[in-house]
């Protein structure tokens, strides 16, 4: 498909409402690629960091912390506020970024553009493809983004 598409066919596509969530994964990251990314969205968005039982609730995400999920020893998650689209980021893996989304919390064109410039912002800090797929269907593409270049599929 274009680089372009019309709200419709955006809705269509990729923001369909099956009772599922739409994942946004990053590969081949590094701890350097991870700490300019949590820079950025610490600066940038509202947020949340918290711990799966409930001991820590904080607004923005730390680092130090996030270096014992990839130990092995916590686990963390964030959900990050992107004009009213809630981005839950999972600490999962040093070498991969993954992020949720519900597709129904994108309402509308504007709700699109905005959601679209983080993921664009992201790939352009990271130089890095990112892709959205289904929830845990990771082979079944539905948008990439490489810098400003988006496709659909």
């Amino acid at each position: 498909m274009s680089k372009t598409m019309e709200w419709n066919l955006l809705k269509e596509k990729l923001y369909f409402v099956d009772g599922t969530l739409r994942d946004i994964i990053i590969e081949d990251m590094t701890w350097i690629l991870w700490e300019k990314w949590i820079q950025y969205v610490n600066s940038k968005y509202s947020l949340q960091f918290k711990d799966f039982s409930n001991n820590i609730n904080l607004n923005y995400i730390d680092i130090n912390l996030i270096k014992e999920c990839f130990d092995k020893t916590k686990s963390y998650y964030a959900v990050i506020s992107i004009h009213n689209i809630s981005v839950r980021t999972y600490f999962n893996c040093v070498n991969i970024l993954e992020q949720d989304f519900y597709p129904q919390e994108v309402i509308n064109e504007q709700k699109h553009n905005e959601f679209i410039k983080y993921i664009i912002d992201c790939s352009v800090l990271l130089d890095k493809k990112i892709i959205i797929t289904p929830e845990m269907q990771d082979e079944d593409v539905l948008m990439s983004v490489y810098k400003k270049e988006i496709q659909y599929h």
